[in-house]
């Protein structure tokens, strides 16, 4: 599996998987989330969103030049501290992996590289 952060050519896959995250969900607890919602429209909004809202970073997990993972984490800058000790904090908002590739582990290495990456920025991680 190759790990990245995501970029823009990534966004309708991952709008794609947000989607899929969704009705699963619609499915599982008997809600209609998405009863009656356009899937095309609601793809291009989230991507729109993706576009406008560069503080989320959306780390993507690939196999077969497909997204089969990925977690979107929010960066919140903190007010500077004397001794530079984190200068963010980063909040673990989103997180889904495909059906097919579940229970394999790939959720515990994708959230690893994020803690590698996160302390490269002098950052912490909330929601753990």
């Amino acid at each position: 599996m190759i790990i990245k952060l995501a970029d823009e050519e990534d966004y309708e896959q991952i709008a794609e998987m947000r989607w899929l995250h969704t009705y699963e969900d619609d499915k599982e607890y008997n809600e209609e989330n998405t009863v009656g919602v356009d899937k095309q429209m609601y793809i291009n909004k989230v991507i729109r969103f993706l576009k406008e809202h560069k503080e989320y970073k959306i780390f993507i997990g690939i196999e077969n030049e497909k997204i089969i993972s990925c977690m979107f984490i929010y960066l919140i800058p903190k007010v500077p501290n004397p001794n530079g000790k984190s200068e963010y904090i980063a909040y673990l908002t989103k997180v889904y992996t495909k059906q097919e590739y579940r229970n394999k582990g790939i959720g515990t290495e994708l959230l690893n590289y994020i803690k590698e990456y996160l302390t490269s920025l002098n950052c912490e991680l909330l929601n753990q």
